[in-house]
């Protein structure tokens, strides 16, 4: 039997792992959405303008934890019950509920463990979005 592979553990290792493709869509610096047309954007280097820091911050950092839950989910079973993350103001920290609400979604409780342990980094940058 193969052993599956491991889902990548840092954003770096995601972008070496799944380089752009002529598929994907990225936001310019002028606002809009396009196409990508040549191999040679990187896709650690997507940009877009925002009104403040912290929210251009938070905006790139759940666009990261996004294509990483894709990739963690991959070919997992989604049962009734889905975990889900979010920002709780009282510990000021990521805490994860049973609800299945929210833009972090998962179909276990071991996989949600694993990814906040994971990505903690970019987690702490995306609050106002979790």
């Amino acid at each position: 039997m193969v052993e599956p592979a491991l889902p990548p553990q840092s954003w770096e290792e995601y972008c070496k792992m799944f380089p752009v493709s002529y598929e994907e869509s990225v936001i310019t610096f002028q606002g809009s959405i396009a196409a990508i047309v040549s191999e040679s954007v990187e896709a650690c280097d997507r940009s877009v303008v925002f009104y403040t820091y912290n929210e251009a911050k938070a905006f790139l950092a759940l666009a990261k934890l996004r294509q990483l839950l894709r990739v963690w989910c991959e070919g997992q079973e989604w049962g009734e019950v889905k975990y889900s993350l979010y920002w709780d103001d009282e510990v000021e920290g990521v805490a994860i509920s049973e609800t299945g609400q929210g833009s972090l979604r998962f179909p276990s409780l071991k996989l949600a463990m694993g990814f906040c342990h994971c990505f903690k980094d970019l987690l702490s940058q995306a609050p106002p979005l979790l």
